[in-house]
């Protein structure tokens, strides 16, 4: 998978996202919860998300780059334990929620099972139900755009596997291992 320089602006993106695909054969793009102040539904990164939606790869969202550091307190290791799960569902819901996803064939993978968005889409379809502005940005309900993301297994527990496949499906939830991060667990 690609990297792409988010930093750099939206057309060195782009270039290299049509390179890391026609030129070096890469299967997809890894892209970070944050990009500075930002994140990937941001309206500029719109002819980004276009480009990728064209070339037909996924994007795989993983954590570890907003700024919670600045925002939080990161004693008891809250960053690589609860942080990471919302990033993940933070940048998940925006891109759900600000519309980003609609009139494009992105395929999103999520780590880490999706964070909480999974256990939690209920919340998201009432704020749709009872919020004009999401119903105007959405034709269908968040958990709809939901079931069409992909999950890497990395949840720590069977009962929290069993809850993923079971909202997902099978065919939408991929192995994943954590690793090199300390808390993966090889078996």
């Amino acid at each position: 998978m690609a990297t792409l320089p988010l930093h750099a602006g939206v057309e060195d993106c782009i270039e290299e996202a049509e390179r890391a695909v026609k030129d070096l054969g890469l299967n997809g793009f890894i892209v970070g919860t944050g990009i500075g102040e930002k994140t990937i539904d941001s309206p500029e990164f719109g002819p980004l998300l276009d480009t990728i939606s064209r070339l037909d790869r996924p994007i795989f969202l993983h954590p570890g780059s907003l700024p919670l550091d600045r925002a939080l307190n990161e004693d008891f290791r809250t960053g690589e334990l609860v942080n990471y799960l919302f990033e993940t569902s933070f940048i998940l819901a925006r891109l759900i929620l600000s519309g980003a996803l609609e009139g494009r064939r992105l395929k999103v993978v999520a780590a880490h099972g999706g964070g909480f968005l999974t256990y939690q889409f209920g919340r998201l379809d009432r704020g749709y139900e009872v919020y004009p502005d999401l119903r105007a940005r959405l034709r269908r309900k968040p958990s709809e755009y939901l079931k069409e993301v992909y999950f890497d297994s990395i949840v720590f527990s069977r009962e929290a596997l069993f809850h993923l496949l079971k909202f997902a499906g099978t065919d939408h939830v991929m192995f994943g291992t954590d690793y090199p991060f300390r808390i993966s667990d090889p078996r």
